[in-house]
């Protein structure tokens, strides 16, 4: 089957859905289909705040010694319209002290807006071979310090991606897929040997050997390209992960498109967040994420402040504050442009107190 063109895979988080739009018409159906994707870089985490148009800074990174400085960045948006987009920045500069990334181009445009990166978003540092062989694939950053906070270990457990699959998202060795037989804390090993090598333009990922989900469309009659469709797909079981999304066109003998050369993207399955965030003594103010679902404060000390998100972010669900250490005010503040119901734009929690934020 020759290869579709025209297909754009696109997510909204509501319900975890994935969308695919397509645009060419030339077959008898088309499909999506979803799995896993167990590591989209060195350094999966949430954007805590963008502080210049070209600065983005993560709290996960702050006292970091890695080298970060000249790595591909891939951002993937609070998508609460469905649009889930993704952007791609390479990385100039960092402040291991406030935990900012330099990055270009400019991650927030001249007019903000879903087209921007914001707190909240989900943000990837990519995984890069930093050295292969015939059959094997590395990369030294899988040690990093980020990683070791955030899954509590030094690089991968030995060969816990055996019987995974290693992708070539982009760069030399482009569409390989290869199913890995064994790995080291930093090292993949590949069967069958790559056709080509992979080096240091090779963006890698680390994905599921079977698609966890798909759906299909009935025969299609399209008379002529440019027509869009929209084709739903439920992922319930993979909320909270990243996921490889991909659009296939099937014909009437019910052949598929070549994986090699379908169209893919991830996308980041938003879901209910399994625990709580505690923050203060600190006064802040800090900012909700959109993996909060309840925040503790500690105000032993003093106030503690709390930036809220844009309100359609809190649509389908709510932010549970809870005012329970210490004898001061929790201030919930909204973003600018927003109010609450009284027309205010903030409000406060005393000592023992609690406030709901929900989308009005």
């Amino acid at each position: 089957m020759q290869r579709l063109t025209g297909i754009g895979v696109s997510a909204g988080r509501v319900s975890g859905r994935a969308v695919l739009l397509i645009q060419r018409a030339q077959v008898l159906r088309y499909r999506i289909a979803a799995k896993r994707v167990w590591a989209a870089g060195v350094a999966p985490v949430f954007v805590t705040d963008v502080t210049a148009p070209d600065l983005v800074q993560c709290d996960d990174f702050k006292g970091s010694t890695d080298t970060w400085v000249g790595r591909y960045m891939s951002t993937l948006g609070d998508a609460s319209d469905g649009s889930a987009p993704l952007w791609n920045f390479q990385i100039t500069g960092f402040d291991s002290t406030t935990g900012t990334l330099t990055v270009f181009p400019q991650a927030v445009l001249n007019e903000p807006s879903n087209d921007s990166v914001q707190p909240g978003d989900v943000l990837a540092i990519r995984s890069i071979a930093t050295s292969a062989g015939v059959d094997w694939v590395e990369d030294t950053m899988w040690t990093n310090s980020v990683f070791a906070k955030i899954y509590g270990k030094t690089g991968w457990d030995t060969d816990e991606n055996a019987g995974r699959v290693c992708r070539i998202l982009r760069g030399t060795g482009q569409g390989q897929i290869r199913r890995i037989t064994q790995n080291t804390n930093i090292r993949l090993y590949v069967d069958p040997p790559w056709d080509t090598q992979p080096d240091n333009t090779s963006v890698i990922i680390i994905e599921n050997p079977d698609w966890d989900a798909f759906a299909e469309t009935s025969d299609l009659d399209i008379p002529k390209n440019g027509i869009p469709m929209e084709l739903r797909m439920r992922l319930d079981n993979l909320a909270d992960t990243v996921v490889l999304v991909g659009g296939f066109a099937v014909d009437d003998q019910g052949h598929f498109t070549v994986e090699e050369l379908a169209c893919f993207r991830e996308i980041y399955i938003f879901g209910e967040p399994p625990g709580v965030r505690a923050v203060g003594p600190d006064p802040g103010p800090w900012q909700a994420l959109t993996t909060d679902q309840t925040i503790r404060c500690d105000t032993s000390a003093n106030d503690v402040t709390i930036q809220l998100l844009p309100l359609q972010s809190y649509q389908g669900r709510a932010l549970y504050i809870v005012n329970d250490t210490g004898p001061n005010n929790v201030i919930a503040q909204t973003v600018t442009g927003e109010f609450f119901w009284d027309q205010s734009t903030s409000i406060t929690a005393g000592p023992q107190e609690t406030m709901t934020i929900t989308a009005g």
